[in-house]
């Protein structure tokens, strides 16, 4: 296993601190996340972006796209890639574990009391309460993120494509995967009529999550890294748009 591998950014606070602060950060997210995947990933952006500075928005949102495109709980998946970013394997591991063992521990009382005590009335007017809340939470997650995320007509297209595809049709989620990657592809390559994608700004060498001994890159690879950005865009737009389809009870997801 190579040292890159088990440590990415060796230019940055020294490993064992970085496993320190992984575990603490995700074990209190894992503590105090509530409201499903959605707002547990607006939770980590707001805390490893805009707290921590340990990437940039747009490394956040593809590792989101990447995370959406697997089966399974994407907050998860996007907690063990910022660990990996920020500590290497490691950091992947002590990040998905802090993150899961806490609502591990709570979900086994929960259930206990749940089955245990059901059939008071009270119970149902408790989680009467509480739905409105998840749903406003998730909301506020969806207009937040899709104002950062959204920053071309390109991707507004496709946004409003997948979501009126989903909500209309029905059409299952790894088709509109394939497909915007496609579209991303013709519409947003580097040879494409239309210009390519909206350029990204470079960030300082400084940055926390950048490499001082990586060499400059060329047009070329510079358009793959952002026609990748933009292709990683498209499954976060088709994640939103599921989310809130699922949140209004569309009867194509029941």
């Amino acid at each position: 296993m190579s040292d890159s591998a088990l440590n990415p950014h060796p230019d940055l606070d020294p490993w064992g601190v970085r496993l320190w602060q992984l575990a603490g950060l995700f074990f209190r997210l894992g503590c105090t996340g509530f409201g499903g995947p959605q707002a547990h990933i607006a939770m980590q952006n707001e805390a490893v972006v805009q707290r921590r500075g340990w990437m940039s928005q747009e490394e956040f949102l593809a590792g989101m796209a990447i995370c959406e495109m697997l089966p399974g709980p994407a907050s998860t998946q996007l907690g063990i890639f910022i660990g990996y970013w920020r500590a290497g394997i490691l950091g992947a591991l002590v990040a998905g574990l802090a993150f899961i063992f806490p609502a591990y521990l709570i979900e086994l009382v929960l259930s206990w009391a749940y089955f245990r005590y059901q059939a008071l009335p009270q119970l149902s007017s408790l989680f009467l309460g509480i739905a409105p809340v998840v749903i406003a939470l998730i909301v506020a997650f969806c207009w937040k993120l899709g104002k950062k995320a959204i920053k071309s007509g390109i991707q507004m297209a496709i946004a409003v494509a997948v979501f009126a595809l989903m909500l209309g049709f029905g059409i299952n989620v790894v088709f509109l995967f394939v497909g915007s990657a496609i579209v991303g592809l013709i519409v947003c390559g580097p040879r494409s009529r239309w210009g390519g994608p909206p350029a990204v700004k470079a960030k300082e060498a400084t940055s926390p999550s950048s490499n001082p001994d990586q060499e400059p890159s060329s047009p070329g690879a510079k358009s793959s890294q952002q026609l990748l950005l933009i292709g990683a865009d498209a499954p976060a737009h088709i994640g939103l748009s599921q989310q809130y389809i699922h949140m209004t009870g569309h009867p194509s997801c029941n």
